[in-house]
């Protein structure tokens, strides 16, 4: 989940005066067709602007990593902030998802066609 995404779900969650974890609910729905296709065989979340990630925030990553896992492919997390990064050593999401210093390290692990794209952009 990049920033904006948090952000919008914060700017929701205030707005509509609901709590965030239903905003994420409706995040993790509008994922999962994404994560449930066939022809993604990887997905890399860039996370350098991310300064923190709360428990739903974590279960929609553990929920992705189980239905990526489920069909074999493999999903990785680029650019954890100091306080994220210490959010996933301690809860050990750092041993559920596979985490890069930045995209491009993620890119070249997980898909080399996904990378000359990037680096083409």
């Amino acid at each position: 989940m990049n920033r904006e995404l948090l952000l919008l779900v914060d700017a929701l969650a205030r707005e509509k005066n609901v709590p965030k974890e239903i905003v994420f609910v409706a995040l993790e729905s509008a994922l999962a067709p994404l994560w449930a296709r066939a022809d993604v065989s990887g997905l890399v979340l860039d996370f350098a602007g991310v300064p923190y990630i709360s428990s739903v925030g974590l279960r929609v990553l553990m929920i992705a990593a189980k239905e990526m896992r489920a069909r074999r492919a493999r999903i990785a997390v680029a650019g954890l902030q100091p306080v994220a990064a210490e959010i996933f050593a301690i809860s050990r999401f750092d041993k559920v998802l596979e985490v890069f210093p930045v995209v491009r390290d993620a890119l070249a692990a997980i898909s080399p066609t996904a990378l000359a794209a990037y680096d083409a952009a």
